[in-house]
């Protein structure tokens, strides 16, 4: 798998197998952001917004929007521990993840 620190590695410098993993990050995020686009436009952009359950729908569609773009972002360049840390995929990936559970209790409070 991976070393456990990037230094002065660039993506052109891994082998196929490395690679690998970088193109799913890409890969899963392009389908969350295609997917969760649309349907959070038409939730939010019609007379749908007016109803309760479709804003909570909307919300949860909106933050894995947010996450796939995060991922898609993650996948390009290679970084140490601490610049990686700092990268902005990485603060989107926390605030993000903080929200899932967010929408979990919003949706138990519902219903």
């Amino acid at each position: 798998m991976f070393a456990a620190t990037f230094d002065n590695v660039t993506l052109t410098s891994l082998s196929i197998s490395e690679k690998r993993y970088i193109y799913i990050y890409v890969i899963e995020g392009a389908i969350l952001s295609a997917f969760n686009l649309p349907v959070a436009a038409i939730i939010l952009f019609s007379v749908l917004r007016k109803q309760k359950e479709y804003i909570i729908i909307a919300g949860m569609v909106t933050t894995d929007f947010v996450f796939g773009i995060a991922f898609v972002l993650a996948a390009g360049e290679t970084w140490d521990q601490w610049e990686c840390a700092s990268t902005p995929h990485n603060i989107v990936a926390v605030f993000i993840s903080s929200q899932i559970g967010l929408m979990a209790l919003i949706i138990s409070l519902d219903r």
